[in-house]
């Protein structure tokens, strides 16, 4: 805090945000979940204001994204900001995280990566649909709902004939978010012959959702 009036009592511009940015960067390095997640949201509240420079992105990327020992919601946060400023190419960022971080962290991880499409995150979501871990798959199919994921329907609907509640549930509300006249064929069947009743009344509701 005490740095932070400082800064603000700087008179010049240029000079404040220099101390904004050394500030910025000491939070998101701390290893303290608050302070990160506090500039996190700093930086985003600023806008273009240059808190953060394409000279911080090494040290951003191996102390803060790609650290196992930084809390995750930090890491995927940083990660999204940075890409909205341009400063990295978040497709294979995106990737390792999800490669390389292990439940419970894994679902925020899949959560966000899902907010920033691309070819290979897709792939990796669809991948973690057709694995094994039900709450995993239920993470993913919730995170290909997306309008810009209509690729991803034929996955979601094989979806549809799981076992578990959970990952048929998340493809429901997936496909309807999808919203193409696939997926809606794809509810529209499963309202109509799911051996699940509420399977079945799930789907139906979708359909309902999107006939408004």
């Amino acid at each position: 805090m005490r740095g932070y009036v400082a800064a603000e009592g700087l008179s010049q511009p240029a000079a404040r945000v220099k101390a904004l940015r050394g500030l910025t960067l000491d939070l998101l390095t701390s290893g303290d979940a608050r302070l990160g997640a506090f500039a996190v949201q700093d930086l985003v509240l600023a806008g273009q204001v240059p808190l953060v420079t394409a000279e911080d992105v090494p040290r951003l990327l191996a102390d803060v994204v790609s650290s196992q020992a930084a809390p995750i919601g930090v890491r995927v946060g940083l990660l999204a900001e940075l890409q909205r400023r341009g400063l990295v190419n978040g497709a294979p960022l995106w990737l390792a995280l999800l490669r390389s971080t292990e439940k419970p962290q894994l679902l925020q991880v899949v959560r966000a990566a899902g907010r920033h499409p691309s070819a290979e995150v897709n792939a990796a979501l669809v991948g973690m649909l057709a694995g094994g871990d039900d709450e995993v798959a239920a993470a993913a199919a919730l995170a290909l709902g997306d309008p810009a994921h209509t690729a991803a329907v034929g996955v979601l609907t094989g979806a549809l004939d799981r076992a578990e509640p959970r990952v048929r549930m998340a493809a429901i509300r997936a496909l309807g978010r999808i919203g193409t006249s696939e997926a809606r064929n794809a509810l529209e069947a499963a309202a109509g012959s799911h051996d699940d009743p509420a399977t079945r009344r799930r789907a139906a509701a979708e359909v309902r959702r999107l006939e408004r």
